[in-house]
């Protein structure tokens, strides 16, 4: 159920999400699920924010769970809907925790019959930038797979 291959965004600053005119470049995910979004860009100039886009496909409307992982921050919309909107940045847990990226997080999505298109705005401040995310539960869903258009 691990997202394979996500197309990624030309960077852009947090504050500014718009999703016309963005050009794509694809990127597999490592055996674990991690992109390591660092492969396609670098944070510079204040861009600090990419899109990660996936197409789900349903055989029928469903809640489906989406296990999710990333660094520093994620906005998840489904089908141009925000649904979520998280922070696991250096000690945004607690004291101890160092921002790695794990499967802490899950967001359900209201599937539609047909293709859904993931969309992950991630932005990161230093370190290590990257998405992970997985569907625990592939009955009745296909992951369409991400290519350059």
């Amino acid at each position: 159920g691990i997202v394979e291959a996500w197309e990624v965004s030309d960077p852009f600053a947090e504050g500014e999400l718009d999703l016309d005119g963005r050009t794509w470049t694809r990127l597999g995910a490592e055996p674990s699920g991690l992109v390591d979004l660092s492969r396609a860009h670098r944070i510079r100039d204040g861009r600090n924010t990419v899109l990660a886009r996936a197409t789900i496909r349903a055989d029928c409307a469903r809640i489906a769970p989406l296990e999710l992982g990333f660094s520093d921050r994620a906005l998840v919309l489904l089908n141009g809907r925000p649904l979520f909107r998280g922070a696991d940045a250096y000690r945004s847990r607690d004291y101890r925790f160092l921002g790695s990226i794990g499967w802490y997080d899950t967001v359900y999505l209201p599937l539609e019959a047909g293709d859904n298109e993931l969309l992950l705005a991630v932005s990161e401040d230093f370190g290590g930038w990257g998405v992970q995310a997985r569907l625990p539960d592939r009955a009745g869903l296909a992951l369409v797979d991400a290519s350059t258009p």
